[in-house]
């Protein structure tokens, strides 16, 4: 059976997810897996189980990009071409894109089409009218839905009440192994450190980390929080006055400096006030480093308080505060909850890799319509 996985970003946290899903497909016997990608992703994590198909689309930002998009859109044959060149008889969709939007109504009419879904509501800072336009062409042409959470899936079903609930399923959301491989879990930080990492967005919370940090220093004297990612920082200038308590990477952090950023802290904290997943917990995961979360979304079913991690009210800065505090001075718990992380890794993509192969084969041998 042949099945193509479709991602149009060429590198970050969608990359990861394709590749590390990819290599799971491989992995299940009699299930050709072709990984439709940009010329210029970073496939450095590929099985050679996986074939890959380059096509010459991507979406360029900034100044000026407006002209250049336009064009590769009166190009875009080129991707359907690509898509046809691999035969295949289902098409997995990895996220959504602006090239999709062009696109899906036209392959959803040849190919059924299973599309993992990983954030059903654009979140503050990313709810644009292109967000919910890539999103909403997802969900209008996927046949099967794929998704990270039961509470996802029970708010899918509400917005989309014409959709069946055999049409959406229910998959983990494996460990980002390679960040991990090579390094030494056991090493930790020369000072008690919090990691925040990923792309600074209004709903990830950074402010209230931010006002949290003074209030750990005191139960923590030598404490440093490291903030690690793009984007826009502007609006918490007033709270990082203090370059001794707080560190900032407010760049894209290369695959090859995750490891060291991931390997030096004592806690990842999540501190979002809106959240579907998060793929920064399948880092952690993979370094048995405990996470501090918040009870939003399904972050609870990634960090399980006790296990792997501790879970928090949102916008709760005291709450926040004192669990930071307790993953960094009370060593048996954090021994505890690193040990927990450390068998999260267990589960996750073979048995994503085992849902989706179901799902793949009942849409190939049932009568199908597009």
């Amino acid at each position: 059976m042949r099945v193509t996985l479709i991602n149009l970003w060429p590198t970050g946290g969608m990359m990861h997810y394709a590749s590390a899903l990819a290599n799971a497909l491989a992995r299940r016997p009699g299930l050709e897996v072709t990984l439709l990608v940009p010329e210029e992703a970073e496939l450095a994590h590929l099985s050679p189980a996986v074939r890959v198909r380059p096509v010459p689309l991507s979406l360029r930002r900034g100044a000026g990009a407006l002209a250049g998009n336009l064009l590769q859109l009166a190009r875009v044959d080129r991707f359907w071409r690509a898509v046809a060149a691999t035969s295949a008889d289902v098409l997995h969709v990895n996220s959504s894109h602006p090239w999709l939007v062009a696109t899906l109504r036209w392959l959803a009419r040849r190919y059924p089409i299973v599309a993992t879904v990983h954030e059903i509501d654009p979140h503050p800072g990313e709810n644009t009218r292109r967000k919910r336009l890539e999103t909403r062409a997802v969900l209008d042409h996927a046949s099967r839905i794929a998704v990270h959470g039961d509470e996802i899936r029970a708010r899918l079903l509400t917005l989309r009440p014409e959709r069946a609930p055999a049409q959406v399923v229910t998959t983990p959301h494996g460990p980002y192994e390679h960040f991990a491989a090579g390094s030494t879990n056991g090493r930790g930080p020369a000072r008690p450190t919090v990691l925040f990492f990923g792309r600074i967005l209004a709903y990830k919370g950074l402010e209230v980390l931010l006002r949290a940090a003074p209030l750990v220093r005191v139960a923590v004297p030598d404490v440093r929080f490291v903030v690690a990612g793009e984007g826009d920082l502007t609006p918490y200038r007033a709270l990082l006055d203090d370059p001794n308590l707080v560190e900032t990477r407010n760049v894209y952090v290369p695959e090859s400096e995750v490891s060291e950023l991931f390997r030096d802290a004592g806690v990842l904290v999540l501190p979002y006030i809106e959240a579907s997943w998060s793929g920064v917990a399948s880092i952690a995961h993979a370094f048995g480093l405990p996470v501090v979360a918040t009870s939003v979304g399904c972050l609870p079913d990634a960090v399980q308080h006790g296990k792997n991690g501790l879970i928090i009210p949102p916008n709760d800065v005291c709450a926040l505060a004192r669990a930071l505090s307790s993953v960094l001075l009370d060593e048996g718990l954090r021994a505890r909850l690193a040990r927990g992380a450390r068998e999260t890794r267990v589960r996750g993509w073979d048995e994503a890799a085992e849902t989706l192969e179901f799902v793949y084969r009942e849409l190939r041998d049932r009568p199908w319509r597009p």
